[in-house]
């Protein structure tokens, strides 16, 4: 004989289930401390920033009939009027080759 639960043992255990899992929420609530706020700055006193990254073109070499382009990524801060804050190099370079014939 196989056993099943009725609709009503069904609805019982979910409802069990849900209390259970509310009171676990609530206690937990409690138990775990959380950290008070950081102090804010006043508002307009720190200037906005905005990242752009750009490729500078550092060399160009010719070889074999071939132009090389060398380019260097940089990273630039700027501040809200567009003026540079700090430019500063990533490490990563890209190269453009060109076909002369040369």
């Amino acid at each position: 004989m196989e056993w099943k639960m009725s609709g009503k043992q069904v609805l019982l255990c979910t409802i069990i289930a849900a209390n259970v899992l509310l009171l676990a929420l609530i206690w937990a609530k409690y138990q775990i401390a959380i950290p008070p706020e950081a102090e804010t700055a006043v508002a307009g006193s720190a200037e906005r920033t905005f990242t752009e990254y750009d490729y500078e073109l550092k060399k160009v070499t010719e070889t074999d009939g071939w132009r090389i382009e060398h380019y260097e990524l940089y990273e630039i801060t700027l501040d809200d009027s567009g003026d540079v804050v700090s430019k500063k190099p990533t490490g990563e370079t890209q190269y453009m080759r060109y076909w002369t014939g040369r």
